[in-house]
């Protein structure tokens, strides 16, 4: 009886330690991650779109809720991809709708625009659409890069790669994080997505499935077990029942024996108190003592029958007792798995916890990226509208001294006139090589790659100097015979060193020597540019800062020759940006040799060499004084608000026989080019447009004029940019807005002779 007790106690426990193990289970099986395939080129592109939505900020980032990006184009592989996998998600806590659009004139309406590499064609149009409405364009394997924002490319057939125009992307003020540009110094940022991301995300994935197999095995065997001893808790029940039966029937039998002893023992009484009417009646206790030890056989019977039940019901209770012990093993298994998931638990739960560490640190150092690049728009913003604001009153000094040329003056009177000139062109070259300076420190110096004739870049330079007095001082220049002409690279970059390091050999040198030197190197994979000059020369100790920002040989050398000192550090930071290296070598009193190398990359394509042929770098138009006028019968229109500036561009227009139409503002520069294409005979050859202006500027009027002549089917009158802001980034505003040429206040004369003979002979 003690044994049935406690088997009935232990069965509420051995449930409870089960469903508490079935509840936890479920939990850690859930966390398997569910299988993914490898991405084919239409989900690589999406994922690509994902990454890219998860690093830009739009110009009114936080007020935009929802971001609806519209695909452009008829592959419904690529739509259905897009729709399946970003449609009514969240990325930034921004929820996406996907449409497709049908017309070009819905794509300024939405936040992202997808087009389709079909409609390539179209991009000119599809980026004036867009312009200023807060779209992000992203198209497919587009060549012309000029309207481009974001780009996919395809550089080998097992890589996908997006390129970014970020001059594009700040034109229209959206923010890139630091985490998607990579910086390569070309104008296009790139990022890739390779093969072995699949490979991985193949192998993790295996992994995770082996775990999530692991735990239904561990689920299944359970769930048997739990099985298992809900039926041994069944039978234990129905055993216990059988026996509380089997107890109630003993007991009833027992009761039974004590009344029939009772009852023998009166009988007994009555005998004895009638043996008289006994022996009379012999032969009736006879047949009864006959029928008693009947009914005793059936007792003994019975009492077999009892021991022998006893028998099985010990034989029962043995049973049960094994299947107890068996319970009790079972029981102390389930606990031991239980202790294994809750330690799980917990080693995943730190896990979630570094995980979230991790994340928060390094959305920190976002906040801290993000800080930087502001601080640094901030400077490049101060710096332009320093340039902006000193070039234009500049611009009317050094434009008016220019005039003043054209008049009689004394001797005393030129040389007061030679002397305030060269201090503005000197005053000019400190503001250029701060800018650049800036430039450069802030990383947004852009580096081309294209063919040019280097030996004609070399003697264009060679030229400039030669054309320039200095009677006491020889100068050479040698080309290597084994040079190859043509070349990739930066012309503009190169140009700005090799004219730098003759300045400054023409500016330390009294008398004597300047050579410079054009070879290749020892192992003729690099070309060599040597500048030697016989002059101050330097000592070791200067050397050392010599190319660090603002710095010189010692204080009298800025004092006696003037200059910032940024020329060289300028000149080091070019080479470097190119992969090439500056060297110096100097003894003090005996001269100075300044030496750049650089990388050889000939030209080998036709096209290449083609292109260099129609695209020759030229030397600066020599300005001419002759009566006669250069640009006779050419009909000009000059926008530009400020007085002064209008008479130092009427003044120079007039030495080339061109008396201009003048508006002070965008909305007259309109009206004028409007009336004047209402006779056919009347329209104007050029515009020289300023671009900062009261009640209309000159962007707005320029695409003004350009969408009239796209309406109209007029051809395209010249628009040339005329502004005191020198930064490329002004230079791409204008090219967006539709300006053919760009010329920098202060204005010169045989620049704007360049670019007078450049549209109109």
């Amino acid at each position: 009886m003690v044994s049935r007790g406690t088997n009935s106690n232990s069965l509420p426990l051995l449930v409870t330690f089960l469903m508490f193990g079935l509840l936890l289970m479920p939990f850690n099986a859930g966390s398997a991650p569910a299988e993914k395939q490898a991405v084919s080129l239409e989900q690589g592109k999406v994922i690509l779109i994902r990454k890219i939505l998860g690093h830009v900020r739009w110009p009114n980032d936080r007020a935009l809720e929802t971001l609806v990006l519209g695909y452009y184009g008829d592959d419904p592989a690529m739509f259905q991809a897009i729709f399946k996998s970003l449609s009514n998600t969240k990325i930034r806590g921004k929820r996406i709708r996907v449409i497709q659009l049908r017309k070009m004139n819905a794509a300024s309406s939405v936040e992202v625009l997808i087009v389709d590499v079909k409609y390539n064609t179209r991009m000119a149009a599809l980026a004036r659409m867009t312009k200023g409405s807060g779209t992000l364009m992203i198209s497919d394997q587009v060549i012309d890069k000029h309207h481009v924002m974001i780009n996919f490319v395809l550089p080998a057939d097992n890589r996908l790669s997006f390129e970014i125009n970020r001059s594009s992307l700040l034109v229209e003020g959206f923010v890139l994080s630091k985490d998607i540009t990579l910086y390569g110094g070309t104008e296009l940022d790139g990022a890739e997505l390779y093969k072995e991301t699949e490979a991985e995300l193949a192998e993790a994935l295996k992994l995770a499935e082996s775990q999530k197999s692991s735990i239904l095995e561990q689920q299944a065997e359970l769930a048997k077990q739990a099985e298992i001893i809900s039926r041994q808790g069944s039978n234990i029940s129905e055993q216990l029942a059988t026996i509380n039966r089997q107890g109630s029937r003993i007991a009833e039998r027992e009761r039974v024996l004590q009344v029939l002893e009772n009852n023998m023992d009166e009988i007994r009484l009555a005998l004895d108190g009638k043996s008289q009417s006994l022996r009379e009646n012999e032969d009736v206790l006879s047949s009864q003592r006959l029928e008693i030890d009947s009914y005793a056989n059936r007792i003994d019977q019975n009492v077999d029958r009892l021991s022998r039940q006893t028998s099985r019901l010990e034989a029962q209770e043995k049973l049960i007792t094994e299947k107890n012990d068996q319970l009790t093993l079972h029981i102390n298994t389930i606990a031991d798995q239980r202790l294994i998931l809750i330690v799980a638990v917990a080693v995943l739960f730190v896990v979630f916890l570094l995980v979230a560490l991790l994340f928060r640190a390094n959305r920190e150092k976002n906040r801290m990226n993000i800080r930087l690049e502001l601080m640094a728009e901030a400077r490049g913003r101060f710096l332009s509208t320093m340039s902006h604001e000193i070039r234009t009153p500049l611009n009317g000094v050094l434009g008016i001294l220019d005039l003043l040329r054209d008049t009689l003056l004394d001797k005393k009177q030129k040389y007061y006139l030679d002397t305030m000139h060269a201090s503005g062109d000197l005053l000019i070259s400190v503001i250029n090589d701060i800018l650049d300076f800036s430039k450069i420190d802030a990383g947004k110096m852009p580096i081309e790659r294209v063919s040019f004739s280097l030996h004609q870049l070399f003697q264009d330079c060679v030229m400039i100097f030669n054309l320039q007095d200095h009677p006491e001082v020889e100068f050479e220049f040698v080309i290597e015979p084994d040079v190859p002409s043509l070349i990739w690279g930066d012309p503009t970059r190169l140009r700005q060193i090799l004219l730098n390091l003759l300045s400054n050999a023409f500016k330390f040198t009294d008398k004597g020597l300047v050579r410079v030197e054009l070879a290749l190197s020892g192992d003729r994979s690099k070309f060599t540019l040597c500048v030697r000059d016989t002059g101050i020369g330097i000592t070791e100790a200067q050397r050392q800062g010599l190319f660090s920002a603002f710095g010189q040989a010692d204080k009298s050398i800025t004092r006696r020759f003037g200059g910032t000192g940024l020329g060289l550090a300028i000149c080091g930071k070019l080479a470097s940006l190119m992969a090439g290296t500056i060297r110096v070598a100097s003894v003090e009193g005996e001269g100075s040799v300044f030496t750049i190398e650089l990388p050889l990359e000939p030209v080998e394509s036709a096209k290449a060499i083609a292109e260099i042929s129609n695209d020759r770098l030229k030397l600066p138009v020599k300005e001419s004084r002759s009566a006669k006028p250069l640009f006779p019968n050419h009909r000009v229109l000059l926008v530009e608000d400020n007085p002064t500036n209008q008479l130092v561009a009427l003044g120079m227009l007039k030495r080339f026989g061109i008396v201009p139409d003048v508006a002070d503002n965008g909305v007259e520069a309109l009206e004028l080019y409007q009336a004047a294409y209402k006779t056919n005979s009347n329209t104007y050859d050029l515009i020289l447009m300023d671009c900062e202006m009261p009640i209309m500027d000159g962007f707005t009027a320029t695409k003004a004029i350009r969408s009239s002549e796209l309406e109209n089917t007029r051809d395209a009158v010249v628009i040339v940019a005329l502004t005191a802001h020198a930064m490329s980034e002004h230079r791409d505003l204008g090219r967006t807005a539709g300006m053919n040429e760009h010329l920098t206040k202060p204005l010169k004369s045989d620049a704007l002779q360049a670019v007078l003979s450049q549209f109109l002979s």
